[in-house]
């Protein structure tokens, strides 16, 4: 955990004083992979690195990620079958981006350096219809978490935790009851002074130099979970979620979720910091709570900006108060496993050290973000245990487009298409361990 949590009483001497060695790791948006599956059906032995031609099927109504049918074949030994059915509408020019922001005590020189970087994290979406915003790690109040005072409603620095409701500027905050959360604070192109508002949002600082901090236990997809969850909840997220938008997920932190992920092995965490894992820490159940809640119709990416897994000169600066950095960083391995199956991309949280390092990853985010809008590479749940049963089936009125192809390579919770698949129902059928 971050150096703001060793102790009830250390946190209580180092109240009066926010500011000191408390730079924030930020981490960067990692930006949204599409967790849609595709199917076809096998017109030749499905083995790996086949194409596949789109078939002129019956239409499929209502796709939903459930297990049936599953696949047709011969199991591998010990393997489980999977079956995930997922709707593609017109071409469309929206995306949704929401940025999950490390509010703990080491957080913020990170925090600074992207408040600062809006232009390049904006870069490229130039004509894309892009709404941003953002909530904290912090689930302070939540079953397990044990950085929780008073009612259950502050974290333990006497701040309210946000529990996944997207946040507005720090400025907002006068008092307790002052904090304001909920859908007044979606950032969008039409918003005036955009990258301002972007800015007072994502720095939690204040202009009477408070510092709101958040808990120390870092807790990411627990947090985007809670934040797909209230979709259509007035106080947390309603309006931020378009039926005909895209995600994408950036996550910003100098620390893996619950800060050491749950395995009790790792090296980085020989502090004894680690604590086990809820069901809504686990990478998995944010890509099959976004194919639930939505239907399987919006395609999802996360990117991650944070400590790569064995980048051990990041870890050194991260702990040792490095240029102002925060200590008590620790390797970003399950975020970084929610990158790759999403098909997003990993950027390291020390880049903040070189400007020019910095703008080319947050410039590098938003090109994967504009490629995001109409994907043709999509992510499977689970990594297949064999080439998987492909079917295509046109959407309801409409036709399946007869130069559609799509392939899986193996090895990887990829299937690519040779173009975005408008008005197209995609069924993958397969086995994994």
């Amino acid at each position: 955990m971050t150096n703001s949590k060793n102790s009830l009483v250390k946190k209580s001497q180092q109240q009066n004083s926010l500011f000191k060695n408390r730079a924030r790791s930020f981490a960067k948006l990692s930006i949204f992979s599409v967790a849609s599956a595709m199917i076809l059906l096998c017109y030749q032995n499905c083995s790996s690195g086949v194409s596949f031609s789109a078939a002129n099927l019956p239409s499929t109504d209502g796709p939903q990620n459930v297990p049936t049918p599953g696949p047709t074949g011969t199991p591998p030994p010990s393997s489980i079958s999977a079956s995930q059915i997922f709707k593609f509408g017109p071409l469309t020019n929206k995306i949704d981006i929401l940025v999950v922001d490390d509010n703990s005590g080491s957080m913020e020189l990170e925090q600074e350096k992207l408040a600062a970087s809006f232009n390049d994290f904006t870069s490229s979406l130039n004509g894309v219809d892009w709404q941003i915003a953002v909530t904290t790690t912090d689930v302070s109040g939540y079953s397990g978490d044990t950085n929780v005072a008073n009612d259950g409603t502050l974290n333990y620095e006497g701040f309210p935790s946000a529990m996944g409701r997207l946040i507005g500027p720090a400025d907002f905050y006068t008092s307790v009851s002052s904090m304001i959360f909920g859908p007044n604070f979606i950032m969008k192109p039409s918003v005036a002074n955009v990258a301002s508002v972007f800015a007072s949002v994502v720095q939690r600082t204040n202009t009477n130099k408070i510092y709101l901090e958040g808990a120390g236990d870092e807790r990411a997809i627990y947090a985007a979970n809670l934040t797909v969850n209230g979709f259509n909840d007035p106080n947390v997220a309603k309006g931020f979620f378009r039926p005909d938008a895209n995600l994408a997920i950036v996550i910003l932190s100098d620390e893996d979720e619950r800060s050491c992920g749950d395995d009790p092995s790792r090296t980085d965490c020989s502090d004894g910091s680690e604590v086990n894992f809820e069901a809504l820490d686990k990478p998995q159940s944010l890509v099959d709570n976004v194919a639930k809640t939505f239907g399987g119709t919006k395609n999802l990416i996360v990117d991650a900006i944070s400590i790569i897994p064995n980048d051990k000169n990041c870890l050194a600066l991260e702990n040792t108060n490095a240029s102002g950095l925060g200590t008590g960083g620790k390797y970003g391995d399950v975020y970084a496993s929610l990158v790759k199956m999403t098909g997003g991309n990993m950027y390291s949280i020390c880049d903040v050290l070189t400007p020019g390092a910095f703008t080319t990853d947050l410039t590098s985010i938003s090109k994967s973000f504009a490629n995001n809008v109409n994907p043709q590479s999509l992510a499977l749940n689970y990594m297949p245990a064999q080439a998987p049963e492909i079917h295509i089936a046109a959407a309801a009125g409409a036709s399946v487009d007869k130069t559609l192809a799509c392939s899986w390579a193996s090895n990887t919770q990829q299937v690519s298409c040779n173009k975005y698949p408008a008005n197209t129902t995609i069924t993958v059928s397969y086995y994994h361990y």
